[in-house]
């Protein structure tokens, strides 16, 4: 295994901002093909907000001389980093920029020449609607769902804000709707009731789909959109923000405990639920702390994520979303952080993962009802990332039937430790088996520290005795480069870090390439 040097944390002079802070720029640099251009500038979807907007771009071909990326608005420097991206701060409302990127070698005297440009309009300023203007108590113990709907549901102007002062305001289920933003202020907490009748059964996607009046799903704490396979996005431009938090260790818990009470014990009386909803004996799925159905253009930045019933974050059949300097931590069991289930175009820029379970999972259906529906998770982007705790870091799968393809992780640490045993789990795990078809394609990951990386083809362990005419799934593609394994050799070399276990099978329609 080839190693490579170890990844910091992204830095940025000025933090980003624009016209706040007095700025030093380095003494005549000048431009040098030696140092090759950045490429791909971008905005990241939906990171526009009335003063700031994250940037993305594409290391150029050559980059082993590059040691730093400058960032300009028109002709004037706005700041540094040694990572793929980039958050501006301190813009105008309802204003035009036009922005840059040029590589910088470590002498800081030999610049690339500028990338191609992109313009960016900040938004208007919102609307703010504040819940306590609602009759939302934030005293942690009365229940201020009611109010909170209120205020989602009297911001209806375009590019509105439902405002969340300092303050613990406990809620069950709430949903939200196009062209606002939620903001949960510093020192805020949506703290996530108890009572699994505060999350009224809905349609969901684990597994297979969950469907209500069939096999239907608890609501999440904050639902966004409707779940259709057969469409595409239906609920547009979302974002959840601010530097409060989300969830709560406790309350996740005793939600997820009550959860674990009902689906095994029966209803048993507790829940009032039409019995053209719910049988005994049925399955009933888990609710999210954050289900987005359907969605395009969200944007999350800044929230502090903690437990909520099962698993954290998951977008469903959705698109263009931008993850941006998360902190999720749950320790829930199956208390998974970021779900992409059937999605694209989504990137996790700069967030902190320890979860109950893996830091993120991806999925795209199970067997037959997967293959059918068809919907990869595909064009996924990981960058400047941490997975400190977790059954795995970025996973792929078991339920991957619909197609899992172009993944790319890169400028990440991903040693995920076990929060029970403090075993170093797999920080890439791919888990397939043969009888679920679909594929897992074109997987990237460089620049980074991983100490363990795994791909199971047989996870469910399917003897060969039982294998049907359901094509195997194909896995091809995989690309690993400049890998540090940091605790290798504290394991006296032993062990593997790569691990890749066949099955009874045969290998002869598996590709190494």
């Amino acid at each position: 295994m080839k190693k490579g040097f170890s990844v910091a944390v992204a830095t940025a002079a000025c933090v980003g901002m624009l016209a706040t802070c007095a700025l030093t720029i380095p003494a005549a640099q000048a431009d040098d093909t030696t140092v090759q251009t950045p490429t791909g500038l971008a905005m990241a979807p939906a990171s526009n907000t009335d003063t700031s907007v994250v940037l993305t771009w594409n290391k150029p071909a050559n980059y082993s001389n590059v040691a730093r990326y400058d960032v300009y608005a028109g002709d004037q420097y706005v700041g540094s980093t040694d990572m793929t991206y980039f958050k501006v701060t301190g813009l105008k409302p309802s204003t035009q920029y036009e922005f840059t990127v040029r590589a910088v070698d470590a002498s800081g005297n030999v610049k690339s020449y500028p990338s191609d440009a992109i313009e960016v309009r900040t938004m208007q300023t919102p609307k703010k609607y504040n819940v306590r203007d609602y009759g939302a108590t934030g005293n942690g113990t009365t229940k201020d769902t009611e109010a909170i709907q209120k205020a989602i549901d009297a911001c209806k102007e375009k590019n509105c804000e439902v405002y969340l002062p300092a303050g613990t305001y406990l809620s069950g289920a709430l949903n939200l709707h196009d062209d606002m933003t939620f903001y949960v202020d510093s020192g805020a907490q949506l703290k996530p009731s108890t009572d699994l009748a505060d999350y009224p059964f809905t349609d969901a996607r684990h597994d297979i789909e969950d469907i209500y009046g069939r096999n239907p799903a608890y609501s999440s704490l904050l639902n966004v959109g409707t779940m259709d396979h057969s469409k595409g996005a239906t609920t547009h431009n979302i974002k959840i923000m601010g530097a409060g938090t989300i969830g709560d260790e406790a309350n996740g818990l005793a939600l997820r405990k009550a959860y674990d009470d009902f689906t095994h014990n029966g209803n048993g009386g507790d829940l009032p639920i039409p019995s053209d909803v719910y049988q005994s004996g049925q399955h009933v799925g888990g609710g999210s702390l954050i289900s987005l159905k359907n969605c395009g253009n969200v944007y999350m930045d800044g929230v502090h994520i903690r437990n909520g019933m099962m698993w954290t974050i998951v977008p469903v059949y959705s698109q263009d979303i931008t993850a941006y300097n998360l902190d999720l931590v749950t320790s829930v069991h199956n208390g998974d952080g970021f779900d992409l289930n059937s999605s694209s175009n989504v990137w996790v820029l700069g967030t902190t993962f320890s979860t109950g379970d893996d830091c993120s999972a991806i999925k795209s259906g199970k067997d037959a009802e997967g293959r059918s529906i068809a919907r990869p998770s595909e064009n996924l982007y990981y960058r400047g990332d941490v997975f400190h705790s977790g059954h795995g870091g970025v996973t792929i799968g078991s339920e991957m039937s619909g197609g899992v393809r172009n993944v790319f992780v890169e400028d990440s640490t991903i040693v995920p430790v076990d929060l029970g045993s403090s075993a170093v789990n797999q920080g890439i795990r791919v888990k397939v088996s043969p009888k679920r078809g679909g594929y897992v394609k074109n997987i990237q990951v460089r620049d980074s520290v991983i100490n363990k990386i795994g791909v199971i083809t047989n996870y469910d362990r399917t003897p060969a005795s039982q294998l049907d005419d359901t094509p195997l799934p194909d896995i091809e593609n995989f690309h690993f480069s400049n890998i540090t394994a940091p605790n290798w050799n504290n394991n006296n070399g032993k062990g593997n870090v790569i691990d890749i276990s066949g099955s009874d099978f045969g290998e002869g329609r598996v590709k190494y390439l």
